[in-house]
């Protein structure tokens, strides 16, 4: 679960680096996008658990 946490984080503080460096460079959207899709991965990631973990949907199919 550790390594989860940590890939999760990284597209953060990767976009936060762009961003700040963004405006030596130009590209400020391409940071901005990185920043925004690493939080809403975050985000994603902590529903589908919470889903998971009250019992809101089964992986079972069939009849």
């Amino acid at each position: 679960m550790m390594r989860r946490k940590n890939r999760l984080a990284i597209p953060i503080v990767f976009g936060a680096v762009a961003l700040r460096q963004s405006g030596f460079k130009g590209g400020g959207g391409m940071a901005k996008a990185g920043l925004i899709l690493g939080i809403v991965d975050v985000i994603l990631f902590i529903v589908v658990i919470a889903v998971a973990a009250s019992g809101g949907f089964s992986w079972y199919i069939g009849g």
